[in-house]
Protein backbone atom coordinates (compact mmCIF):
# COMPACT_ATOMS: atom_id res chain seq x y z
CA UNK A 1 0.00 0.00 0.00
CA UNK A 2 1.38 3.44 -0.83
CA UNK A 3 0.59 6.64 0.61
CA UNK A 4 1.53 10.07 1.07
CA UNK A 5 2.10 10.96 4.58
CA UNK A 6 2.09 14.52 5.75
CA UNK A 7 4.71 14.75 8.97
CA UNK A 8 3.58 17.45 10.64
CA UNK A 9 -0.33 15.83 10.71
CA UNK A 10 -1.51 16.49 14.21
CA UNK A 11 -3.51 13.72 16.16
CA UNK A 12 -7.59 14.19 15.77
CA UNK A 13 -8.65 13.82 19.50
CA UNK A 14 -11.90 13.39 20.45
CA UNK A 15 -13.91 16.52 22.04
CA UNK A 16 -17.01 17.51 22.18
CA UNK A 17 -15.79 21.34 21.26
CA UNK A 18 -14.09 19.69 17.68
CA UNK A 19 -17.47 18.59 16.46
CA UNK A 20 -19.37 22.36 17.54
CA UNK A 21 -16.82 24.15 15.74
CA UNK A 22 -17.21 22.26 13.08
CA UNK A 23 -19.65 24.19 10.17
CA UNK A 24 -20.70 21.02 8.92
CA UNK A 25 -23.71 19.88 10.21
CA UNK A 26 -24.55 16.35 12.16
CA UNK A 27 -21.89 14.17 9.50
CA UNK A 28 -19.18 15.59 11.54
CA UNK A 29 -20.86 15.08 14.72
CA UNK A 30 -21.43 11.77 14.22
CA UNK A 31 -17.83 11.04 13.77
CA UNK A 32 -17.57 12.39 17.33
CA UNK A 33 -19.54 10.03 18.66
CA UNK A 34 -17.21 7.99 20.50
CA UNK A 35 -15.81 10.82 22.57
CA UNK A 36 -19.18 11.11 24.63
CA UNK A 37 -17.90 7.97 26.34
CA UNK A 38 -16.30 9.46 29.60
CA UNK A 39 -12.85 8.79 31.04
CA UNK A 40 -12.85 5.54 33.52
CA UNK A 41 -12.49 6.30 37.11
CA UNK A 42 -9.33 4.80 39.10
CA UNK A 43 -10.96 1.53 39.98
CA UNK A 44 -12.62 1.21 36.46
CA UNK A 45 -9.15 1.54 34.91
CA UNK A 46 -7.20 -0.94 37.65
CA UNK A 47 -10.26 -3.48 36.58
CA UNK A 48 -9.23 -2.78 32.80
CA UNK A 49 -5.36 -3.08 32.96
CA UNK A 50 -5.85 -5.96 35.48
CA UNK A 51 -7.85 -8.26 32.55
CA UNK A 52 -4.92 -6.66 29.61
CA UNK A 53 -2.00 -7.79 31.80
CA UNK A 54 0.30 -5.58 30.01
CA UNK A 55 3.47 -7.22 30.14
CA UNK A 56 5.12 -4.19 31.93
CA UNK A 57 2.81 -4.53 34.97
CA UNK A 58 3.55 -7.83 35.55
CA UNK A 59 5.83 -7.87 38.44
CA UNK A 60 4.18 -5.01 40.19
CA UNK A 61 1.90 -5.20 43.36
CA UNK A 62 -1.89 -3.42 43.00
CA UNK A 63 -1.08 -0.38 45.05
CA UNK A 64 2.49 0.00 42.28
CA UNK A 65 0.58 0.21 39.23
CA UNK A 66 -2.59 2.27 41.12
CA UNK A 67 0.44 4.80 41.49
CA UNK A 68 1.42 4.35 37.59
CA UNK A 69 -2.17 4.94 36.27
CA UNK A 70 -2.37 7.85 38.31
CA UNK A 71 0.45 9.71 36.41
CA UNK A 72 -1.19 8.82 33.20
CA UNK A 73 -3.42 11.04 31.12
CA UNK A 74 -7.07 9.11 29.15
CA UNK A 75 -6.65 10.31 25.22
CA UNK A 76 -9.47 9.01 22.77
CA UNK A 77 -8.43 9.23 18.90
CA UNK A 78 -10.61 8.18 15.69
CA UNK A 79 -9.58 5.43 13.56
CA UNK A 80 -6.49 6.71 11.16
CA UNK A 81 -5.23 9.23 13.24
CA UNK A 82 -1.93 9.54 13.79
CA UNK A 83 -0.73 9.55 17.68
CA UNK A 84 3.11 9.88 16.74
CA UNK A 85 5.07 11.14 14.00
CA UNK A 86 8.20 9.90 12.74
CA UNK A 87 11.30 12.52 13.71
CA UNK A 88 9.44 14.42 16.34
CA UNK A 89 10.70 14.67 19.48
CA UNK A 90 10.03 11.34 21.71
CA UNK A 91 7.79 13.43 24.59
CA UNK A 92 4.83 10.49 25.54
CA UNK A 93 4.97 6.77 25.90
CA UNK A 94 1.50 5.09 25.18
CA UNK A 95 -0.62 1.85 26.06
CA UNK A 96 -3.60 1.07 24.06
CA UNK A 97 -6.70 0.16 26.44
CA UNK A 98 -8.95 -0.32 23.76
CA UNK A 99 -9.25 -0.14 20.28
CA UNK A 100 -5.58 -0.58 17.95
CA UNK A 101 -2.77 1.06 16.63
CA UNK A 102 0.06 0.35 14.54
CA UNK A 103 3.51 1.68 14.11
CA UNK A 104 4.84 2.56 10.02
CA UNK A 105 7.68 3.50 8.87
CA UNK A 106 7.71 6.13 5.96
CA UNK A 107 10.47 5.90 3.21
CA UNK A 108 11.39 8.58 1.50
CA UNK A 109 9.49 8.44 -1.15
CA UNK A 110 6.15 8.72 0.72
CA UNK A 111 5.66 4.74 0.99
CA UNK A 112 4.01 3.29 4.68
CA UNK A 113 6.18 0.75 5.67
CA UNK A 114 3.81 -1.52 8.57
CA UNK A 115 6.52 -2.49 11.48
CA UNK A 116 4.22 -3.54 14.37
CA UNK A 117 0.57 -3.95 15.41
CA UNK A 118 -0.62 -3.14 19.14
CA UNK A 119 -3.87 -4.53 20.27
CA UNK A 120 -5.01 -3.32 23.75
CA UNK A 121 -2.44 -4.02 26.47
CA UNK A 122 0.57 -3.07 24.77
CA UNK A 123 2.60 -0.11 24.71
CA UNK A 124 4.17 2.22 22.08
CA UNK A 125 6.48 5.52 22.28
CA UNK A 126 9.18 4.30 24.04
CA UNK A 127 11.83 6.13 22.44
CA UNK A 128 10.59 8.72 24.97
CA UNK A 129 12.16 6.79 28.09
CA UNK A 130 15.18 6.14 26.36
CA UNK A 131 16.80 9.56 26.67
CA UNK A 132 16.44 13.50 26.49
CA UNK A 133 15.97 14.81 23.08
CA UNK A 134 15.13 11.45 21.29
CA UNK A 135 12.49 11.30 18.55
CA UNK A 136 10.02 8.85 17.68
CA UNK A 137 11.62 6.41 15.35
CA UNK A 138 8.46 5.60 13.26
CA UNK A 139 4.97 6.95 13.40
CA UNK A 140 2.13 5.00 15.18
CA UNK A 141 -1.48 5.66 13.81
CA UNK A 142 -5.04 4.46 15.36
CA UNK A 143 -6.31 1.44 13.39
CA UNK A 144 -9.57 2.19 14.75
CA UNK A 145 -11.19 4.32 17.42
CA UNK A 146 -9.15 4.20 20.52
CA UNK A 147 -8.58 4.69 24.27
CA UNK A 148 -5.07 5.37 25.21
CA UNK A 149 -3.21 5.68 28.31
CA UNK A 150 -0.55 8.87 28.14
CA UNK A 151 2.25 9.44 30.30
CA UNK A 152 4.67 12.59 29.43
CA UNK A 153 8.52 11.57 29.71
CA UNK A 154 9.50 13.13 33.06
CA UNK A 155 6.27 11.81 34.76
CA UNK A 156 8.54 8.29 34.89
CA UNK A 157 10.92 9.33 37.45
CA UNK A 158 8.80 10.68 40.30
CA UNK A 159 8.61 7.57 42.29
CA UNK A 160 10.48 4.23 43.28
CA UNK A 161 8.07 2.18 41.60
CA UNK A 162 7.56 4.33 38.49
CA UNK A 163 11.36 4.04 37.70
CA UNK A 164 11.00 0.15 38.21
CA UNK A 165 8.27 0.24 35.95
CA UNK A 166 9.98 2.45 33.16
CA UNK A 167 12.86 0.12 32.80
CA UNK A 168 10.98 -2.34 32.48
CA UNK A 169 8.76 -0.21 29.74
CA UNK A 170 12.33 -0.08 28.68
CA UNK A 171 12.94 -2.91 27.57
CA UNK A 172 9.96 -4.02 26.40
CA UNK A 173 7.93 -1.31 25.08
CA UNK A 174 9.26 -0.89 21.47
CA UNK A 175 9.49 -4.22 19.19
CA UNK A 176 12.66 -5.30 17.08
CA UNK A 177 12.72 -4.19 13.82
CA UNK A 178 14.95 -6.63 11.72
CA UNK A 179 16.33 -5.77 8.24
Amino acid sequence: MSARFCPTVEPRLLFPSCAASEDRGSRIESRYSFSQRRDMTTPELLKTVAKLRPPFLEDLGPSDIGEILSTAKQLRFLANSVVTNQGHPATRLYMVLSGGARSFFLTQGGQKMHVHSYPPGEMFGGMAMVARGSEYVVSTEALVESHLLVWDAPVCGRSSSNIRSCSTMRCRSQPTIST
